[in-house]
């Protein structure tokens, strides 16, 4: 089973700051990242727009013992 592409950082773009919806209903993905360097450097690009930008991770957490 191939599992180098199965963790990603994904960018979304969240609108307007609406505290009645869930953050998940305001936001739509933007890009899928491989790295979280490449999700940040997305991320700081729009720093100067009106849109707050989030990263995600999708992949498995953990690996404790």
């Amino acid at each position: 089973m191939a599992t180098e592409h199965d963790e990603l950082f994904v960018v979304f773009l969240r609108s307007a700051p609406n505290f009645d919806q869930a953050p998940e209903l305001l936001e739509r993905p933007l890009a899928t990242c491989y790295s979280y360097s490449e999700a940040r450097r997305i991320q700081r690009l729009l720093q100067a727009t009106p849109h707050d930008c989030i990263i995600r991770f999708t992949g498995q957490s953990g690996g404790g013992d």
